[in-house]
């Protein structure tokens, strides 16, 4: 059990280790990009535009869905809990 132990935090160190070396390596190029905005209410917009394309959904209503699918993974949160 110990040696797995030992196994699973060099290989945690190495991973993080290397993450570190790779954003360090890539924050120069980082620095030079554009800074872009890339706000959430263009991209629903872009959504709701191809939704209003598709045959019937005339009837959808964004906030209903949302509704029933946070319903839905309260009752699975629920679930699992037991």
């Amino acid at each position: 059990m110990f040696f797995l132990e030992i196994i699973f935090s060099t290989l945690l160190f190495f991973s993080l280790l290397g993450m570190g070396f790779i954003l360090f390596k890539k924050i120069p190029a980082l620095v030079k990009l554009p800074e872009s905005e890339s706000s959430k209410s263009s991209i629903i917009s872009e959504v709701k535009k191809i939704v209003k394309k598709i045959p019937g959904s005339e009837k959808f209503d964004y906030e209903l869905y949302l509704q029933k699918m946070l319903s839905k993974v309260r009752v699975l949160t629920i679930k699992t809990k037991k």
